[in-house]
């Protein structure tokens, strides 16, 4: 596996894209230049970012895609959830499939004000989401298989 030196670091290059370069961790955990592996975690109370995460390499490069060119700083509020995060669990309890978070391609971005809702959800459609929900206070991309979808909260 390649590796590049940035400020004195070693990062191991998981795979390049055209979005972005995806780093890997010795344990196999992906990150970006932008998106730690803690910030990708599950926030779970029963993870609380202790378990490594599955977000999926394509899904993080082009979320990184879409940091770069919003060039806007932000903490996903939601990135991978496990099967037993609440949000999931209801999801099975309802007798569905975990959702798109639990398969690692989906991320809730930040947002504050309808200027930048509105460049979110213009950043996610070039960068081909299939699956973008709005809510006042986020809005939640993924990369579906199947149908595209858009919803609010």
């Amino acid at each position: 596996m390649e590796t590049i030196t940035i400020n004195g670091k070693t990062h191991l290059i998981h795979s390049l894209h055209d979005d972005a370069v995806v780093f890997q961790t010795e344990d196999g955990e992906l990150y970006t230049e932008h998106f730690s592996v803690n910030e990708l975690r599950c926030k779970c109370a029963k993870c609380m970012k202790q378990k490594p995460h599955k977000m999926q390499p394509e899904a993080l490069a082009k979320m990184e895609g879409i940091r770069f060119r919003m060039n806007r700083a932000f903490s996903p509020t939601s990135a991978y959830r496990c099967a037993e995060h609440p949000e999931e669990a209801k999801k099975v309890k309802k007798g569905k499939e975990p959702g798109q978070h639990n398969k690692g391609v989906a991320m809730d971005i930040p947002v504050y004000g309808g200027a930048q809702r509105y460049q979110v959800v213009q950043e996610a459609i070039k960068a081909g989401a299939r699956g973008i929900g709005v809510a006042n206070s986020f809005v939640h991309i993924d990369w579906r298989e199947g149908e595209p979808m858009s919803w609010k909260y």
